[in-house]
């Protein structure tokens, strides 16, 4: 069913005036939720008289892991639950002294949480009965909200009314189980695991909710009596599941400000040692309400977590592919966390092609072979990010694909500098450090080791920073003699630069030679000393 419009236009107006950020998307609901807190507190206070009762309702409701859930979440359940105490309180204020304004702020409340969710259809019997039991007299006054509220929603009713029956044929075919195990599932939910503390705690409100009855008065019995039938009302639900598909815990949202305050006038009725030791328990239980035992917190696919791993290592010429088979994240899902952390696009591709640097996203284990082996090709597998679900890594070719061959057999497929600090220029200062990667293969068995030399030279030759030794090559064997034939080999090392410098450009050239007599190998393209320059670098000198 198509939900109700009014928290996704509320959604829009706040993400227009904080921007698109989760983080900050979701303190709407937080802020919300906080709210709710409030006006449970406000609520609890005037129905039972008594402070005490107000303040661990609000306690509860405030620590309670579902609620927790429901003030993170992007839905419209936080709504409805901060607007359900409230509407209560206004319904109180109505009956109890009648007036135009109080009526109207009523009806706006109840058409607020009926845009919200449907759900509050529940709430609005409970304000019935909540009528019925403080003032059965005078039920005849909601002529007042209705007389308003009903044009309101009509065109809400009119557009889902439809799709409400047609849902009814759905939810038929839907079985619960049985009441004791339905009922048990869903308390797990709503304290999401963490069931001994919780279940003591709601048993022994419970137990003194039950006590009040004997010795309270007739206002408190008419709200142990209004809270008994809010409990009841699950039952309900339960029984008649096949109709509307409420029994769940996703859709008890509307009855979670009811079952806190019978916890907290529960506990308001016990002996003041049970009420200092509730306290203290709940407040060690909001240091372990363990999130990540919940659907409701759990980010299946972290996109924040990748996204920011990847941007962190991108370059404006890297290219993304999607796996086919990663088909579970939502288009929408994919939509809106690169607008938060790329608000350009993402450099989408359907075919690897020639593209030199892909990001491939995949199920690790489970990637499409045609798609796989496309990637791959005359790609190396680099960086990666993300679980195996939701697997980001970064294929890489070399600069060169031909590359340029020594009269070893040692072909050098190019180099870069990978951690130039400005933009797309290799700018460096003084003592720094520049990381150069290089590619390689060969065309034939190599049977001696060679070295690498790489140099940095000033005016007159002078040199300034140099590298010598067996190509560092990453996760492979480093004496030439060992590579093989059809496999790249990437190398990375530090050239340290020198302090101080003048300002200008710096070439960096290469060699290869034999470690034992020094002699470097010819390659076309070399200067006179057998030296290729494979990078340049510029140098702002302090």
């Amino acid at each position: 069913m198509i939900g109700p419009p009014l928290y996704y236009e509320m959604l829009g107006v706040w993400q227009s005036w904080v921007g698109i950020h989760p983080l900050v998307v979701r303190m709407s609901s937080v802020l919300i939720s906080i709210v709710g807190v409030a006006l449970l507190y406000r609520t609890v206070r005037e129905l039972s008289g008594s402070d005490t009762a107000g303040l661990l309702s609000a306690l509860v409701f405030a620590v309670l892991p579902y609620n927790v859930a429901t003030g993170i979440i992007l839905r419209g359940y936080v709504v409805l639950v901060a607007l359900t105490p409230l509407s209560l309180w206004l319904t109180i204020r109505y009956f109890r002294r009648p007036a135009f304004w109080r009526g109207l702020s009523l009806a706006l409340c109840m058409v607020a949480m009926f845009y919200t969710h449907p759900t509050a259809v529940m709430v609005f019997a409970m304000l019935g009965i909540l009528s019925l039991i403080l003032s059965p007299r005078h039920i005849w006054r909601w002529w007042l909200p209705f007389v308003i509220a009903f044009p309101l929603a009509l065109p809400e009713i009119t557009t889902k009314w439809q799709l409400a029956v047609s849902r009814v044929a759905a939810t038929q075919q839907i079985r619960l189980l049985p009441l004791p195990e339905a009922f048990a599932e869903v308390f797990n939910d709503l304290v999401i695991g963490v069931i001994p503390p919780w279940l003591a705690i709601t048993l022994i409100g419970f137990v003194g909710f039950c006590m009040l009855w004997f010795y309270a008065d007739g206002k408190m019995r008419r709200t142990i009596l209004f809270f008994g039938l809010w409990l009841l009302s699950t039952l309900f639900l339960y029984y008649t599941n096949g109709f509307h598909n409420f029994f769940s815990t996703r859709y008890l949202s509307w009855f979670m400000p009811g079952f806190v305050a019978m916890i907290g006038i529960g506990f308001a009725a016990l002996p003041r040692w049970v009420v200092q030791l509730a306290l203290v328990g709940l407040l060690i239980l909001a240091t372990v309400i363990a999130p990540e035992k919940t659907s409701y917190l759990r980010d299946q696919f972290p996109f924040d977590t990748v996204f920011t791993s990847m941007k962190a290592v991108m370059r404006p010429e890297d290219r993304m592919m999607i796996d086919p088979n990663l088909t579970d994240p939502h288009p929408e899902e994919w939509e809106y966390f690169t607008r938060v952390h790329f608000p350009n696009g993402l450099p989408l591709v359907a075919q690897a092609g020639n593209q030199r640097r892909i990001w491939y996203a995949t199920l690790d284990g489970a990637s499409d072979a045609e798609t796989y082996a496309a990637v791959v090709n005359q790609r190396l597998p680099a960086t990666y990010f993300g679980p195996w679900n939701f697997f980001f890594r970064l294929y890489e070719a070399p600069p060169d694909v031909q590359g340029m061959l020594y009269d070893n057999g040692l072909r050098f497929h190019g180099a870069e500098i990978i951690n130039a600090t400005e933009g797309d220029y290799a700018l460096y200062r003084e003592a720094e450090t520049v990381r150069i990667k290089q590619w390689w293969s060969v065309d034939a068995p190599v049977a001696a080791d060679y070295s690498l030399g790489t140099y940095v030279l000033g005016e007159g030759n002078t040199l300034l920073s140099e590298f010598n030794g067996a190509p560092p090559v990453l996760g492979g064997p480093t004496a030439t003699s060992q590579w093989q034939l059809g496999q790249y080999y990437v190398a990375e090392f530090d050239l340290v630069l020198p302090d101080p410098m003048r300002t200008g450009w710096y070439p960096i050239q290469q060699a290869i030679y034999q470690w034992w007599d020094g002699q470097r190998i010819p390659i076309e393209g070399a200067n006179d000393q057998n030296l290729l320059e494979i990078a340049r670098f510029y140098m702002k000198s302090w």
